[in-house]
């Protein structure tokens, strides 16, 4: 899938049942109030700040750039989350670490937030061969647990890649209310929409139909083009072409 971010969503497809719906995201209700660390520290979805070097900011988190976060980082702001991380490979062999929080509170927002980091192809190859309890899933994918030296290692990394599952589906209209008028527009066969912001470094996918949850991806701006856009045209290609021979 789109390399290290698709390769997210791989995982939160396998794990996307555990979710507990939450209040929707126009909804008035009040939840938990939270912390004083998360109101200082955590930001909204759309709340993104640009860093130098091509960095983005967001959730309180740090996308590239010097000083960026790491899976530590993320479990110091929800302290009473547990962090789950796994190793994950794909189906086509292609090897990702990512962490999990499985119901984080952001505002009036509730969501599952997935974590990828930045490892070189060598050393996550390394840490499969050392990797247990290796498990199947039913997207061809194979999750195992990294040995507990490789888990501490991989817990200071730097994050790559954020993707956020709000409870609360959302529609176009929203998405360009908080994230901004213009963003660029690519429809899929399998009938998703993408809304890209390629300043911004966001990338949201819907479904009109409603029958899946809203995804929304982070990547620094600085690797918008090779990590979400390019691979999005080549598969949204792909798809076409193949509609096309049928």
């Amino acid at each position: 899938m789109w390399q290290i971010v698709l390769g997210l969503v791989a995982g939160v497809l396998v794990l996307m049942a555990a979710l507990i719906g939450a209040p929707m995201l126009r909804s008035g209700a009040a939840p938990d109030s939270p912390s004083a660390a998360q109101r200082v520290t955590v930001s909204l979805p759309w709340q993104i700040e640009q860093r130098p070097g091509g960095a983005l900011r967001v959730f309180g988190l740090q996308l590239g750039g010097d000083g960026a976060s790491t899976l530590d980082d993320a479990q110091a702001l929800w302290p009473g989350e547990v962090l789950k991380v796994a190793l994950l490979a794909s189906g086509d062999g292609s090897l990702a670490v990512e962490g999990y929080l499985e119901s984080i509170q952001v505002g009036a927002l509730q969501g599952k937030l997935v974590l990828g980091i930045a490892a070189e192809p060598g050393e996550l190859n390394a840490w499969a061969q050392r990797a247990t309890g290796v498990e199947p899933k039913p997207s061809g994918a194979r999750q195992a647990n990294l040995h507990s030296s490789d888990l501490a290692d991989a817990r200071r990394r730097p994050l790559a890649a954020l993707v956020f599952l709000p409870a609360a589906r959302l529609d176009e209209a929203t998405v360009v209310q908080r994230f901004g008028a213009g963003p660029q527009r690519i429809e899929t066969e399998d009938g998703a929409l993408h809304l890209l912001y390629p300043d911004r470094g966001v990338a949201i996918t819907l479904d009109p139909k409603g029958r899946d949850r809203s995804v929304l991806q982070y990547v620094a701006p600085a690797e918008f083009q090779r990590r979400l856009l390019a691979p999005l045209q080549a598969a949204a290609a792909a798809s076409s072409a193949a509609s096309s021979v049928r």
